[in-house]
């Protein structure tokens, strides 16, 4: 019997990168690599994927959005009361601005058969 040393290598589109230290964590890596590539910060981690004596790792790009829409958040609220979940299971909008949180009140107050349209002054002006 031959033992063999594992070797940890890391991916990140078609680049490949090399441990920069056995000791870190898979987190302190990709930590270490965002800043050559600062789209790390936010990649989830898969892996490993063993090939003969490599533990192959890929930081894959988070695909996501950062929040729920109005008229998402507007649905979300009168299917189920609620902004703590939306869409896929995995997806969590959180009630964390003050816009959200007033949103929520409103539409709690209003009667199920009233509408509420997003007029365009709700619409953020990009810079």
């Amino acid at each position: 019997m031959q033992t063999q040393e594992l070797i940890r290598e890391f991916k990140h589109g078609s680049v490949r990168l090399a441990d920069p230290n056995t000791a870190f964590s898979i987190e302190q890596v990709r930590e270490f690599y965002a800043t050559a590539y600062p789209e790390l910060l936010n990649a989830d981690i898969e892996g490993p994927e063993l090939r003969d004596n490599r533990q192959i790792y890929t930081f894959r790009r988070a695909v996501g959005t950062k929040g729920a829409t109005i008229s998402e958040a507007i649905a979300q609220l009168k299917k189920h009361g609620t902004l703590a979940t939306l869409g896929e299971p995995k997806r969590q909008v959180t009630i964390n601005s003050s816009f959200s949180l007033k949103l929520h009140e409103v539409m709690k107050a209003l009667p199920s058969a009233e509408p509420l349209v997003a007029t365009s002054t709700s619409i953020s002006v990009l810079p």
